[in-house]
């Protein structure tokens, strides 16, 4: 059986996991093998990949694969593997190997530690850290259904932004930030889900023509790579991918935890990407005067600025976001 592995530096493991629908049974043989017995909700136990990895729980989906709690049979230690569904292969295969290798690159405390990537035979790869007793921000909202206390949503933006700031630094973009994408773990904020990120340089992935009476909602549509629903208004408008458009939804990321709504829904509550895309040109509502929150004036102030429809009103980095978010967090929490 002919293996390829393109990185197996290892590190300590944590836990990883994903709360998303699982795609129907498919008659491709390598889908079968990956979905396992999705009647129970969970692959066949006891297969291997690479001759190391025992598949051992289905855990969930991500945007290019399905997700496993596995076993690392050398290291003897519990890890995450995402494997490249077959529906996504011929459109996502190389997106899949660039995003282990970039993962496999990076490591900080805020972001999900690539382990090893690899293919083996038809089944390509990702070997992660598994965070045990970990939820993302999704998951977290709904158990608090008027929103999170300032202060801890406040702080779980600092580690989101801290995280960001290291990503930009090495010259990559995540381009899908959002609730779902942010575990809370034991150690802390976690970025997950790095299968659309890429090297900062001249974006013509982005580029397309994009159907604006499509259904605004959290899947990704034809000419966008990412979430429309977090997306910052140059984006909406077909521009390439940017740090400043994942600094714009690390704050509709704060601003949801808060409010428990998107801005957008403050107002129209948009139906198409059209009206998603019009209404990312107009301010965000006061959290004061237009939602009754009881939060810091310098708050509001705050994520006003953050989410200004025009980028040069904004933040002009992760680090000055986060130094201005820590520094109400001293004064007012």
């Amino acid at each position: 059986m002919s293996t390829t592995n393109y990185n197996t530096e290892r590190t300590a493991t944590r836990s990883y996991a994903l709360d998303e629908a699982v795609t129907s049974r498919s008659e491709d043989p390598v889908a079968r093998w990956v979905q396992g017995e999705r009647e129970r909700s969970s692959p066949r136990v006891g297969a291997v990949i690479d001759e190391r990895y025992r598949l051992d729980e289905f855990l969930g989906r991500g945007g290019f694969g399905a997700v496993y709690k596995a076993q690392d049979l050398v290291g003897e230690e519990p890890v995450a593997i995402k494997v490249l569904t077959a529906e996504r292969r011929a459109a996502g295969e190389w997106r899949f190997q660039r995003a282990g290798r970039l993962l496999c690159e990076l490591r900080h405390p805020g972001l999900i530690a690539g382990l090893a990537c690899g293919a083996c035979g038809p089944v390509e790869y990702v070997a992660m850290e598994y965070l045990p007793d970990s939820q993302d921000l999704q998951q977290v909202m709904k158990t608090k259904p008027d929103g999170l206390p300032w202060t801890d949503a406040a702080q779980y933006a600092c580690e989101l932004l801290d995280a960001l700031d290291f990503l930009h630094g090495r010259g990559v973009v995540h381009r899908d930030v959002k609730p779902g994408n942010v575990l809370l773990s034991q150690r802390g904020v976690v970025l997950i889900d790095f299968d659309l990120a890429k090297r900062i340089q001249h974006d013509v992935e982005d580029s397309g023509e994009i159907n604006l009476d499509a259904v605004a909602d959290e899947r990704t549509r034809r000419g966008l790579t990412g979430t429309p629903l977090y997306m910052s208004p140059e984006r909406m408008n077909g521009e390439g991918s940017s740090p400043a458009a994942d600094l714009y939804a690390a704050a509709l990321v704060l601003f949801v935890l808060l409010t428990r709504k998107l801005p957008s829904d403050c107002s129209i509550q948009p139906r198409t990407l059209r009206e998603l895309r019009a209404v990312r040109q107009l301010r965000p509502p006061h959290l004061h005067t237009d939602l009754g929150l009881s939060v810091p004036e310098d708050l509001d102030a705050y994520l006003r600025r953050a989410l200004d429809p025009r980028p040069k009103v904004r933040f002009p980095d992760a680090a000055e976001m986060y130094e201005e978010l820590v520094g109400i967090l001293l004064v007012h929490g």
